[in-house]
């Protein structure tokens, strides 16, 4: 008998830059993708043509309050990592930051 799995689309990334962007492909290709936030609306845009079903944001407050999202990737500048993670932790969210 062979089981199925459903994957949730419930992982957000913050920052899609260098490592973002890479993070981003790799929970796309697992189908756990729900959310891309990232400042740059060009780069989003380019998002939006790669991954036309995950939602875009530029506001960070927008993805700790989306009750569908169960885990956060923050992949900004290492210098606002714990601020971001600390200014959010009440969402109750998990984090996985990746340090340089």
């Amino acid at each position: 008998m062979q089981q199925t799995t459903s994957k949730k689309k419930n992982i957000a990334c913050i920052g899609a830059g260098y490592w973002g962007k890479n993070l981003v492909r790799n929970f796309a290709s697992l189908g756990t993708l729900h959310t891309i936030c990232d400042l740059d609306q060009k780069k989003l845009k380019t998002f939006k043509e790669h991954y036309p079903e995950a939602l875009l944001t530029t506001k960070v407050h927008e993805v700790f309050q989306n009750e569908a999202i169960e885990g956060v990737v923050i992949a900004t500048p290492a210098e606002t990592h714990i601020k971001l993670a600390l200014q959010h932790w009440k969402w109750e969210r998990m984090y996985l930051w990746r340090n340089p």
